[in-house]
């Protein structure tokens, strides 16, 4: 019987780490230049940040609390429902800034050298995406 690895739950810590881990070999272009994002998630007293890096054409996790992570160039923030419909694709992100669900502050170019690394960090977390377990996303 084959081994499968437990799932974890979106924005847990142990998917945080997983989500790390998975883009830690990532490598892009290095013409993209260098870039930064954080995805804050949730009210301040209890939120979750994921950071993106690009330096060099290496990509990075950066996850933990504000004072362990490096100052992005650009800011994402939503809340948890939304965070959960935009990952399992129920949502798309131009839908979520429309609404003012998502909101964005900071430097946009530092998000576009993130955003053009798509692709590569969504090849690097296919795996972790196929056994994430999204919880509903009006559980809060």
């Amino acid at each position: 019987m084959a081994y499968r690895a437990r799932v974890p739950e979106f924005l847990s810590p142990s998917w945080s780490a997983a989500f790390a881990a998975a883009i830690r070999e990532t490598i892009v272009d290095p013409d993209l230049g260098d870039g930064s994002a954080v995805l804050v998630i949730g009210a301040q007293s209890e939120e979750i940040r994921l950071g993106i890096t690009i330096r060099a054409g290496t990509v990075a996790a950066v996850t933990g609390p504000e004072e362990d992570t490096v100052e992005p160039a650009t800011v994402i923030r939503c809340d948890r429902e939304t965070a959960v419909r935009l990952a399992s694709g129920a949502e798309s992100a131009q839908a979520a800034l429309a609404t003012g669900r998502m909101r964005l502050a900071g430097d946009v170019r530092g998000l576009g050298v993130v955003a053009a690394a798509a692709p590569a960090i969504a090849e690097a977390t296919a795996e972790l995406r196929s056994r994430t377990r999204f919880p509903d996303p009006r559980s809060g």
